[in-house]
């Protein structure tokens, strides 16, 4: 049986798929990586290329026996993995040969495919989240009674979490009340609070029914 742990390419692999998916799931997408995981194909395949790219730069480092004054890439292959699967980030953006023809730069190295790359896929990762949000925002709208915008705001506010110090919700209905439109003021909310507190509006808007005045 393969001993996966002994091997520097899994190694190297696994930090890079580990990294670059912590980085969706605490990065600006972290929020809403519920969503995210309903459709995972793009994410994964994301993390992937980054896995692939890790390993075939440690091969790489191997075969060329790098050596930097008395540590050998040979002698540790697992340190070679673990330092280029965790900096994979790094490497993927540097550019190995530059050079012009014409007036036009010319770059040869992981950087020009990389920038095509994270270009395609985190678009496509950024409308997926936004398209399934849009329709849970639709989805909740569709439970709350007719609201104004000031009850909009009031509604928010309230559905703000409970620990935060006055300063910052006054910080966050600011920003709510300068939302122009209903579902942009949702979608606000949404993006920085998540779905389950989007979820929890149309309980708390029980009280513009019951209780008019409420505020």
């Amino acid at each position: 049986m393969i001993d996966y742990l002994s091997q520097p390419l899994f190694i190297a692999g696994l930090g890079a798929f580990l990294l670059m998916g912590s980085e969706l799931a605490l990065g600006k997408y972290a929020v809403n990586f519920g969503l995210l995981m309903r459709q995972p194909f793009t994410p994964i395949i994301y993390a992937l290329y980054y896995a692939l790219l890790a390993i075939g730069i440690t091969q790489l480092l191997l075969r060329g026996n790098l050596s930097i004054h008395e540590f050998s890439a040979q002698e540790h292959p697992l340190v070679i993995g673990l330092i280029t699967g965790l900096s994979i980030r790094a490497l993927a953006r540097m550019n190995l040969y530059q050079f012009k023809i014409e007036g036009k730069t010319i770059n040869i190295g992981p950087k020009t495919i990389n920038d095509f790359m994270e270009g395609f896929f985190l678009k496509k990762i950024s409308d997926n989240v936004d398209g399934l949000l849009i329709g849970e925002i639709n989805t909740m709208i569709g439970k709350l009674p007719p609201l104004t915008l000031e009850e909009i705001d009031l509604l928010l506010r309230d559905g703000l979490p409970s620990h935060f110090s006055q300063e910052k919700r006054k910080y966050y209905v600011d920003k709510i009340k300068a939302c122009p439109r209903p579902f942009d003021k949702y979608r606000y909310f949404a993006f920085h609070f998540g779905l389950q507190r989007l979820h929890q509006l149309p309980l708390l808007a029980q009280n513009f029914i019951h209780n008019p005045e409420a505020s």
